[in-house]
């Protein structure tokens, strides 16, 4: 199975505690980046799109890069 290395970036006023209660309780594969205003996620390409969607319910990022890890 294929994995996956996505960076979300946000913008500058995101909802930081949000995110961090997001990624902490649900997503153990992904971290959060305060100083970069990024979550770095690793993991399979369903689990990727699963972490876009709830972040999305809390904030609006300003960008997603993905990449296949072989």
């Amino acid at each position: 199975m294929n994995k996956v290395r996505m960076t979300i970036h946000f913008r500058e006023n995101y909802d930081v505690d949000a995110i961090e209660a997001l990624v902490e309780e649900k997503f153990p594969e992904a971290d959060l980046w305060y100083d970069d205003r990024e979550v770095r996620f690793i993991g399979t390409a369903e689990r990727s799109q699963e972490l876009i969607r709830a972040i999305e319910t809390i904030e609006t990022h300003d960008g997603v890069r993905v990449t296949t890890i072989k």
